[in-house]
């Protein structure tokens, strides 16, 4: 369980990362719909996905010690 709560918050980690890099790029270049998407939206989606990564690590701190 330990294993699969840090590979799916590294997988949402990066996956946030790159969207929210994705939104900046889009704003940044002068495109409020990059992809078909306002650029709020794809903001909040990578912060959903940084969140849920936090989550997980989260739980994979204070879950109990392994042995």
């Amino acid at each position: 369980m330990v294993n699969l709560l840090l590979w799916l918050g590294r997988l949402a980690a990066v996956a946030g990362v790159l969207i929210c890099g994705w939104a900046i790029y889009g704003r940044f270049s002068g495109s409020f719909y990059p992809g078909g998407f306002q650029v709020g939206t794809l903001l909040q989606g990578g912060m959903v996905g940084l969140l849920f990564a936090c989550v997980c690590f989260l739980f994979v701190l204070t879950g109990p010690a392994r042995r």
